[in-house]
């Protein structure tokens, strides 16, 4: 269960038995969508309540729920954490922020290549030398 604390102390979740949320203070759980049988067969996860999309349908369940639970982690909870991953320039030693399309098992821009914009170098990269700050706290990329 990932927790995103705020800096007015206000915490996002999704929602998950495993810890007790009224321990840390007045919980408000809300709804965020509906996984509901789809009319042709199937399955959908209705993200309505939150500006989301209707994804599916799924043949099963345990697919419609997973999906669920992938898109509110990235779109939802990514809205309360700020994230920036980036490597340090080996020609002036700056950060070069990577795009998040760049980052992780399921990225979509495979080339580890980037250019510092402070002086204008070109360099690939290795995993290992990812880096990424959450709400301006430097942590170490470690690839899965």
């Amino acid at each position: 269960m990932e927790l995103v604390v705020q800096t007015d102390g206000t915490i996002s979740c999704l929602y998950d038995e495993a810890l007790d949320l009224t321990a840390l203070g007045n919980c408000e759980v809300q709804r965020a969508s509906f996984v509901e049988p789809h009319v042709h067969g199937g399955w959908t996860a209705d993200l309505w309540p939150v500006s989301g999309p209707v994804l599916g349908p799924f043949a099963l369940r345990s697919e419609a729920l997973a999906a669920e639970r992938k898109w509110l982690d990235h779109y939802l909870l990514s809205q309360a954490r700020s994230v920036m991953f980036f490597v340090v320039c080996p020609g002036c030693g700056s950060a070069v922020e990577i795009p998040e399309t760049a980052v992780g098992p399921e990225r979509t821009d495979l080339w580890n290549v980037c250019r510092c914009d402070v002086c204008n170098l070109s360099f690939d990269y290795d995993d290992q030398e990812l880096q990424f700050e959450i709400d301006d706290r430097r942590l170490t990329w470690i690839p899965m």
